[in-house]
């Protein structure tokens, strides 16, 4: 079993706080700031799931940002990822199935408080079993092709199933 000071303070781009009756509340971010999305990224917040998932301490799961937007930048024609040869793009494909089962793994009720715009992975929020948002939030996946990649993280297939055709 995993226990929360086993992961409390192992990843970079969040910060947790968990209450006595079990609720954890995951900050995303970047240095303190909103979150910038990267591989890095990518990969700790596959992983941050996976460990709140194991964790049977944990009654809720609150998400929410940092600053001006819940995850980005929003991308633009202009943004490009780094190229990535073909087993960086096989280990990024296997994260971001990772990411994705491992949010759907977390068998107690995730609430998202989107704070801001959510430019990059709105599945997150979106999978999440209860969504807080203001009227001016917006979910977008800004990073796939405008970067020449098909999304492959399950956005294609979640975003249709969750706003239609």
């Amino acid at each position: 079993m995993t226990t929360f000071d086993s992961y409390r303070d192992r990843f970079s781009c969040v910060e947790f706080r968990r209450h006595e009756d079990g609720v954890i509340v995951v900050r995303f971010h970047s240095n303190g700031g909103p979150l910038v999305w990267s591989r890095n990224v990518h990969h700790e917040v596959a992983d941050v799931f996976a460990a709140i998932s194991r964790d049977a301490d944990n009654r809720v799961v609150v998400l929410t940002g940092t600053g001006e937007w819940f995850a980005g930048p929003r991308a633009s024609p202009k943004t490009k990822s780094g190229n990535l040869d073909t087993r960086g793009w096989e280990d990024l494909g296997s994260y971001a199935w990772h990411l994705t089962w491992s949010l759907l793994s977390i068998d107690v009720p995730v609430v998202a408080c989107v704070n801001g715009p959510v430019w990059r992975h709105p599945e997150i929020p979106l999978l999440s079993d209860y969504i807080v948002a203001g009227p001016n939030v917006t979910f977008q996946d800004s990073g796939h092709f405008t970067n020449g990649v098909p999304p492959g993280d399950g956005v294609a297939l979640f975003l249709p199933m969750l706003m239609g055709l």
